[in-house]
């Protein structure tokens, strides 16, 4: 008889210290809910899946209008820990992944604007978690024992960007159960301000605000929503940004945290692109005007690095690896392999002629996925939405390059 399949199990990954906390606290927390989710707490497991050491590539406008604390340049790169934490709960004899985030770790000695900070850059779940009633409470338990082990580790700041998915995008989970709804904006930052109040009722976060009134409130002359508090503490990129007495310009403001997915920098690229195109259309010199004719190879790059930051992409950021997936005819399906990081890093390393040849190397990725892998598959239609995606913003790209006379209008 052939030999009975093996399932794998939550306790063949291995523990550390930090799943152990956190797996010691979410049990706690089910204990003193009481009632049926005391009984269910022998059940969940807390499980580190990933540790990977990233690199986050600084955008050259950051770079060129800010500096870093200590007044030197920004660097062009910033490396941190990815780390993927996953709560598991046995339910009829199966382990079901139920909960799971991605977390990003900026060590102090690293340096750069992010050091000594941590960044929840995804938060995902399905659910089957028992009994529901309890659910929402042990999701935050596991968010406030993180940001607990964080302080205790040394670092100074955790930032969260509550941002919900679109219909048919998903974070993390490949799928979802079809009756589970998506949550609004407004239903989402309510559940994050419960968890942020349950993390400082607990000791584990000390104060509370936003990336606006830190970094940029001081600045803001246009919104005046300066509070009284800012008088008595500027934001922490203002010190010293005013011009010394006698120096030919102002000193650049000290660059805010930057994190990989984050909302600012891509809306400062954005912004910096819109003042060098109305510069254009006016003339005149600008700090922001590009000093080559490569205007559009630029927007191209912040396009390509957006369309990597998409929760979906993760598949295709990366070179796909046959040998380790097992995939003996993907040579031969895709004879010609590309994915969003090779596509970026060519980019930046001008390595394109022309910007025809960017946009077929990204249209080839996500072909290759779809040519790859059928219809219905997760990564099948991840790699059709993105292409959508892509396709959309890059008519919106070319229609703002027409209008400004960077680039001629295709022929029809």
């Amino acid at each position: 008889p052939a030999a009975p399949a093996r399932w794998w199990r939550a306790a063949d990954l291995a523990d550390t210290r930090m799943t152990a906390f956190l797996q010691a606290r979410v049990r706690q927390r089910m204990v003193e809910l009481g009632g049926a989710a005391a009984g269910f707490a022998p059940t969940v497991a807390v499980k580190l899946v990933s540790c990977v050491p990233r690199r986050l590539r600084a955008p050259d406008i950051l770079r060129e209008h800010f500096r870093g604390r200590d007044g030197a340049a920004l660097p062009e790169f910033l490396k941190y820990e990815s780390r993927a934490v996953v709560l598991f709960q046995k339910l009829d004899g199966c382990d079901v992944m139920v909960f799971s985030m991605y977390v990003h770790e900026f060590p102090t000695a690293a340096g750069g604007p992010s050091a000594g900070r941590v960044y929840v850059a995804y938060l995902d779940s399905v659910e089957y978690f028992r009994p529901r009633t309890a659910r929402t409470e042990v999701y935050h338990e596991l968010l406030v024992a993180y940001l607990d082990w964080s302080r205790g580790r040394g670092f100074d700041a955790a930032h969260i960007w509550a941002c919900p998915p679109q219909r048919g995008n998903n974070f993390i989970f490949w799928c979802h159960p079809q009756h589970q709804r998506t949550p609004s904006r407004e239903r989402l930052t309510e559940w994050y301000r419960a968890m942020v109040a349950r993390a400082t009722a607990t000791g584990a976060v000390r104060r509370v605000a936003t990336l606006y009134d830190e970094c940029f409130a001081a600045w803001d002359t246009t919104r005046r929503r300066h509070k009284p508090q800012h008088a008595q503490r500027p934001a922490v990129w203002v010190d010293n940004a005013d011009a010394d007495e006698g120096a030919p310009a102002p000193r650049l403001p000290v660059c805010p945290p930057v994190f990989d997915g984050d909302y600012w920098p891509e809306e400062c690229g954005r912004l910096g692109g819109l003042i060098e195109r109305r510069r254009g259309l006016f003339g005149g010199n600008h700090a922001l005007r590009s000093q080559t004719e490569g205007a559009p190879e630029h927007q191209l790059e912040g396009l390509v690095l957006s369309l990597k930051a998409q929760p979906a992409a993760y598949p295709f950021n990366r070179p796909v690896d046959p040998e380790a997936l097992g995939l003996k005819d993907y040579r031969t399906v895709c004879p010609h392999p590309m994915d969003l990081g090779t596509v970026a890093t060519q980019l930046q390393a001008k390595r394109y002629a022309t910007p025809d040849r960017v946009v077929a190397d990204v249209r080839l990725v996500f072909r290759n996925a779809s040519r790859y892998n059928p219809p219905g598959h997760p990564v099948h239609e991840a790699a059709r939405t993105l292409l959508a995606h892509f396709e959309r913003k890059l008519d919106q790209l070319l229609e703002r390059l027409v209008s400004t006379g960077a680039a001629e209008a295709p022929d029809a």
